[in-house]
């Protein structure tokens, strides 16, 4: 099993294949009550527009990993 989150976690979509890996994970909690993880909601069904993230870039923090969002646009739906 795995016991902790790497680079290849930064940036996908929370769906139930995210939750289905998740689970596999020891000492994680689903929904990032300890600070695990963190989201950042791009859309939604009462949204007007939409934020379409065009290029990001990973920081390495010591033992943090991070997604800087570097460049993105708001689009009308």
């Amino acid at each position: 099993m795995a016991t902790s989150f790497d680079k290849n976690w930064l940036g996908r979509k929370i769906d139930k294949k995210f939750l289905q890996e998740l689970k596999t994970l020891e000492e994680i909690d689903l929904c990032g009550e300890n600070g695990e993880y963190h989201t950042f909601v791009t859309d939604g069904p009462i949204f007007k527009k939409r934020i379409k993230i065009l290029e990001t870039k990973i920081v390495n923090q010591g033992k943090n990993l991070f997604l800087d969002i570097l460049s993105y646009f708001i689009e009308v739906k």
